[in-house]
């Protein structure tokens, strides 16, 4: 299935027939492997308790960021990325103040005083490999089940979904420079062995990358949706737990995660500039 047949849906296709088993070529890898590299460790076991509340408020804003998403689309069928990161500036609001601030701080400091050393490797992990190593089970899956040919549109999606996520979040970032937990509150101190903690908190990339790939691959594979909500989830409250970010971060950013994921697949003809490195 070609991508520019899919601009009525907002998640627009799922799995087909069942193809015979074979691997992710290696060059489907997100990203695209350039050189050689060293191994990735595999994920510790461990897992960071994500509070219930949180979990709720992350499903909550994936859910929203789907639907306004398409509401915006179809309102504006030819709308540019610089008119979606107007939109979702608007809707994602500012970062908190007063006693909404005073919670989003409480929670960092409850996140603080859970911690354990197998979860802080966790944490650790997240950090420097979070973005895409863990998708890569999930991805195998997907091309096992399809075969390579209409996995290749589906994973063209998925990278595309990750260019938007990277336009769409770092203009906020930039624009509210919001000071992370860590540096902000002497009783909330970075795990040790963080090091991703560039720009500013509000929204977390790592969350919005999170839950923009995790709409994708539950789209592709909605048999395992509700596991790439929990694998999103994982991700981006780790960011909380180590003191990188608030909750209201992580939050804002599956707001902007699934609005990506939804422009990315409605809208396959969208020029999108390229983002200054940095």
């Amino acid at each position: 299935m070609q991508l520019s047949s899919l601009r009525s849906h907002a998640i627009p296709f799922g799995p087909a027939a069942a193809a015979p088993v074979q691997a992710a070529p290696a060059s489907m890898a997100i990203p695209a492997a350039t050189g050689a590299k060293p191994a990735t460790p595999p994920m510790p076991t461990t897992r960071i308790t994500v509070p219930s509340g949180i979990e709720d408020a992350l499903t909550g804003a994936v859910e929203r960021g789907t639907r306004e998403a398409t509401d915006w689309i179809a309102a504006n069928p030819t709308g540019t990325i610089e008119q979606l990161q107007a939109f979702v500036m608007e809707r994602i609001g500012t970062p908190p103040t007063g006693a909404a601030f005073a919670a989003d701080h409480a929670a960092v400091r409850e996140a603080v005083a859970a911690r354990t050393p197998a979860q802080d490797e966790t944490a650790v992990w997240i950090d420097e490999h979070g973005l895409f190593p863990p998708w890569k089970a999930t991805i195998d899956s997907y091309v096992a089940k399809v075969g390579t040919g209409q996995a290749r549109a589906g994973l063209a999606l998925l990278k595309r979904a990750n260019d938007v996520t990277g336009l769409l979040t770092f203009p906020i970032k930039e624009h509210y420079m919001r000071d992370r937990p860590f540096k902000a509150h002497a009783d909330t101190p970075l795990v040790a062995g963080i090091t991703h903690i560039r720009n500013g908190s509000f929204p977390s990339g790592h969350s919005s990358l999170a839950f923009a790939h995790s709409v994708v691959l539950g789209s592709l594979l909605p048999e395992q949706a509700t596991d790439t909500r929990a694998i999103a989830g994982q991700l981006a409250y780790a960011r909380t737990y180590a003191a990188a970010h608030y909750p209201s971060d992580i939050v804002a950013g599956a707001f902007v995660g699934a609005v990506a994921a939804t422009f990315a697949a409605a809208r396959p003809d969208a020029e999108l500039p390229e983002r200054p490195r940095r």
